[in-house]
């Protein structure tokens, strides 16, 4: 038996994984604005890096979600999952390629503060 609010729908956002892949092979590139890249409305936002578990993306989320990414598994992407006002799941997985998102925001980005700063590896 499950408590609580669960997700009823998601959507693998490869548009969105495009524009952020885009933005980001500017190499002189520093942050992500969420709100010049997404197209849809979204009212929390968050970044998982790399064998994040399924219990954890819930535990931040506040509810059930069967993260279909399997980043639990996974060391090449970063996860980022934004959340509509009725729960519904937008993500996205962004290669990382020597580069990664500085997760400032534990609690979350909302759409007033969506800047999410980018760390580029040697190399990068």
């Amino acid at each position: 038996m499950l408590f609580g609010c669960q997700s009823s729908s998601h959507t693998h956002e490869t548009d969105l994984e495009k524009t952020i892949e885009s933005k980001l092979s500017d190499k002189t590139a520093t942050e992500i604005d969420l709100n010049e890249v997404t197209d849809f409305q979204w009212a929390k936002a968050y970044v998982f890096y790399p064998y994040t578990t399924d219990r954890m993306i819930n535990d931040q989320l506040g509810f059930s979600y069967n993260d279909p990414s399997n980043i639990e598994l996974r060391d090449d992407i970063t996860l980022l999952i934004l959340v509509d006002r009725e729960n519904k799941v937008h993500y996205a997985e962004v290669e990382r390629k020597n580069r990664d998102f500085l997760n400032g925001e534990k609690e979350g980005y909302t759409p007033n503060n969506a800047i999410i700063k980018i760390t580029r590896n040697e190399g990068g």
